[in-house]
């Protein structure tokens, strides 16, 4: 009985570090810097969005929206936690703040995705465009194609 006390005590310190060390880990979060070339003109914005499987080809959480110029535009995403993520960015040269189809549904202006993907006749995968962030920062590239 004289040891109990000492014995729970070391315990709780044990679960309670046990806890703040697997918190921590699961906090971890990260910079991800994107790189856009081949921007045709500096009208308008670029919208780019960082994206899960899940929000892949749809509207994502993690968005920024970009004054565009012609040539490379940059856009930084902070607090990204670990995980496999897609970049999509589109260029918004009307500043209507959506992408515009034709009448076959499609887009009529430029599209960039992660890992320089093209979408000739049909949109990417998600394990085409996909990047990991895995404890570190990360920069990825896409080119735009209009």
């Amino acid at each position: 009985m004289h040891y109990e006390l000492p014995v729970r005590r070391l315990s709780m310190l044990l679960l309670l570090a046990l806890g703040t060390s697997v918190g921590a880990a699961e906090d971890e979060s990260f910079k991800v810097e994107v790189e856009i070339s081949h921007v045709r003109s500096a009208k308008g914005h670029l919208v780019v969005e960082l994206c899960t499987a899940e929000q892949f080809l749809k509207p994502c959480l993690r968005v920024a929206k970009i004054e565009a110029r012609a040539g490379v535009v940059h856009a930084t995403f902070e607090k990204v936690p670990n995980g496999n993520w897609a970049m999509q960015a589109f260029h918004d040269e009307d500043d209507q703040g959506a992408l515009q189809f034709n009448d076959q549904g499609i887009p009529i202006q430029g599209l960039a995705y992660s890992n320089n993907v093209v979408a000739y006749n049909a949109p990417p995968e998600f394990k085409a465009a996909r990047f990991g962030v895995h404890g570190g920062n990360v920069r990825v590239s896409g080119r735009m194609h209009y």
